[in-house]
């Protein structure tokens, strides 16, 4: 049970942050656009940086920010290219950015708390969402 409560916080958390991220990317406003590519490109590289800067998962589970980064940044590559061939070649902003955001969050966050909790272990005080 406690496990399960975990991932729904990571849930949570990643995605708030890949729907904001994912605005973001392109500086999204309504009726902007932006190609698939530009879009996974800045995906891989802000989402690891936004996710673990806000400490949830080096606190839950010990690890450092550059660990966090690495796991993070692993997980969300293998979900981008997992959900790739489903995205349309052209997002329309912001809508598509914060759809595919929260598919991507759920599967990165849920990948990367796996990973995460395979190497290291836990600390269940620390794993409060509240404190973040």
């Amino acid at each position: 049970m406690k496990n399960t409560s975990i991932k729904r916080v990571v849930y949570v958390v990643a995605l708030v942050v890949f729907a904001s991220i994912a605005a973001l990317a392109s500086n999204a406003v309504a009726g902007d656009t932006i190609k698939k590519e530009q879009w996974i490109d800045s995906m891989t590289t802000l989402a690891p940086n936004t996710l673990c800067a806000t400490k949830y998962l080096q606190q839950c589970y010990s690890i450092s920010e550059d660990e966090c980064i690495e796991e993070v940044m692993r997980a969300a590559k293998i979900c981008l290219k997992k959900n790739e061939a489903k995205m349309p070649a052209v997002f329309n902003q912001p809508k598509d950015g914060e759809k595919w955001g929260e598919i991507v969050g759920e599967c990165t966050g849920d990948a990367a708390e796996t990973q995460i909790s395979i190497k290291h272990k836990k600390n269940p005080a620390k794993c409060n969402i509240k404190d973040y």
